[in-house]
């Protein structure tokens, strides 16, 4: 069975977003309370990283995943 590209994109894309949801949610544990207006941004910058790891790893198990396990 050949893998579609919609089932791929959405993997990839699920995970992507799954990732950097994780990340942001784990900045809690990095950002000092005291780190004001700047909190907002360590925030994004840890959903952006958590968006490229998640990427990052959503392509390459593509390609070592079955296309029944997508």
């Amino acid at each position: 069975m050949k893998k579609s590209v919609g089932s791929v994109i959405l993997f990839v894309f699920l995970a992507a977003v799954a990732v950097a949801f994780l990340g942001m949610l784990s900045s809690r544990f990095f950002i000092p309370k005291d780190a004001g207006l700047a909190g907002g941004a360590m925030v994004l910058g840890y959903g952006v990283l958590g968006l490229l790891i998640g990427l990052v790893g959503a392509l390459v198990g593509v390609r070592f995943l079955s296309p029944g396990q997508l």
